[in-house]
Formats: structure tokens, C-alpha cells, sequence
């Protein structure tokens, strides 16, 4: 009786084991069934166009905010398989071939300011923050502007992520036309 009762008592821990083991074994296999792999290759798209820019006037800011301004439609594309959410964006200009920060915020322009400056592919505003895979969102006008006739290249940096973390970068340089 007491072979029985240590039997019993051993087979009850035996399963409890195998129980932990095979839940354990279950939820590993359930994350890593939810994480999915970064994308690979160019997940966003960034254009300017025209490139280089010859356009110095605009119905939208009919009074320039410089006495030199060139405007452009930018086009961030979301190339990839999955939605995306621009989360940080920068406006660079270059200077004896450096790159400096620069936007008429001057602050980190983040995911709110890009739902106010990007439109959808109908120029139609939209609060949705996810850019689903094929969609663009495009500012138009964009535009940059100083005290110098012969311009200055621009780059517009962006910064995106999925639904499972992963981030993705992407830029483009516009150039200026000189105005004469």
C-alpha cells in the first residue's frame, strides 16, 4: 500500500512536470508565433518632385516666409507588407557639406505634425496614423527658403514603425535650381 501511495504520488509529479513543460513549450511557440521578422528592403519611399526644384511660388503661401523659396511635392510611400507609422520626420539642410537640422517648427517634428502636413494620395487629410503597404502620404507643397538666390540641398529624413516594433529610416536630398 505504501509502493501504491509513493507510485500514485511520483506519477502526479511526472505530470504536473510534463504539464509545465508542455505549457511552457506552448507559450514560447505562441510569442514567437505573434513576433514578426523585420521586413527586408526599402519599407518606405521618399521622393521630391520636381527634383531639382525650379518653382518659386505657391497658391498655398502666396507671401513667402524668405526672400528665396523653392517649393516640391513630397512622397512617403510605405513599400512594404505591412502598415506603417511615421513616428519622427526632419527637415536637414546642407551647409560645407554637413547636414544641420532644420524646420519652420524648429522642434522634433513627430507623428502629430506629419498628420497635419501629409495628405492621402486624394489630398484629402486623415487621421489615420497608419500608412497601409502601397499607400502614400504626400505634402504639397513642401518647401524650403533662405536669403541666398543660388538655394541649398535639402534632405527629409523619416523614421517609421510596424505593428511589432520594427523601425525603418529613409531619406531623400531635394536640390535647389539658382534663381537668376
Amino acid at each position: 500500500m505504501i509502493i501504491t501511495g509513493e507510485i500514485m504520488s511520483l506519477s502526479k509529479r511526472v505530470v504536473t512536470h510534463l504539464l509545465l513543460i508542455t505549457g511552457a513549450l506552448l507559450l514560447l511557440a505562441g510569442c514567437a508565433g505573434t513576433m514578426k521578422t523585420r521586413f527586408e528592403g526599402k519599407a518606405l519611399l521618399v521622393t521630391h518632385s520636381p527634383n531639382p526644384s525650379s518653382i518659386h511660388t505657391s497658391r498655398r503661401f502666396p507671401k513667402p516666409l524668405y526672400p528665396y523659396t523653392w517649393y516640391y511635392k513630397t512622397v512617403v510611400k510605405n513599400t512594404s507588407d505591412r502598415e506603417l507609422k511615421v513616428i519622427w520626420f526632419e527637415g536637414y539642410a546642407e551647409h560645407n557639406n554637413q547636414w544641420f537640422g532644420s524646420n519652420i517648427l524648429k522642434r522634433t517634428l513627430r507623428n502629430d505634425v506629419f498628420l497635419k502636413w501629409y495628405f492621402d494620395e486624394e489630398g484629402n487629410s486623415t487621421d489615420n496614423e497608419w500608412i497601409r503597404p502601397g499607400e502614400s502620404r504626400i505634402c504639397d507643397p513642401n518647401w524650403h527658403g533662405g536669403d541666398d538666390p543660388t538655394g541649398y540641398r535639402m534632405k527629409w529624413a523619416y523614421i517609421a514603425i510596424d505593428y511589432f516594433g520594427n523601425d525603418y529610416y529613409s531619406e531623400a536630398i531635394i536640390e535647389s535650381v539658382p534663381i537668376k
